[in-house]
C-alpha cells in the first residue's frame, strides 16, 4: 500500500463519525455552483475529479 493510500485510510478513520455528513449539511451546493460559475471553471467533460469535488476538497482541505 502507497503512502498516500495509507494516510488517506488514516484521516479517514480520525474524522468524527458523519463529519463529511455534517460539513455538506452546512454548505449550499448552490454556492459550489455560483463558485464555478464566477471563475469560469465548470467541468464539461467527465473527469476522475470533477470541478465540484474539486471544490469540495478545498473546502474540506480549510
Amino acid at each position: 500500500m502507497s503512502l498516500l493510500q495509507t494516510t488517506l485510510n488514516e484521516t479517514l478513520e480520525a474524522l468524527p463519525a458523519n463529519g463529511i455528513a455534517e460539513l455538506s449539511a452546512l454548505i449550499d451546493p448552490g454556492w459550489i455552483e455560483q463558485a464555478l460559475q464566477a471563475t469560469g471553471k465548470a467541468s464539461i467533460r467527465r473527469r476522475k475529479l470533477p470541478a465540484q469535488h474539486a471544490v469540495w476538497l478545498v473546502i474540506g482541505l480549510a
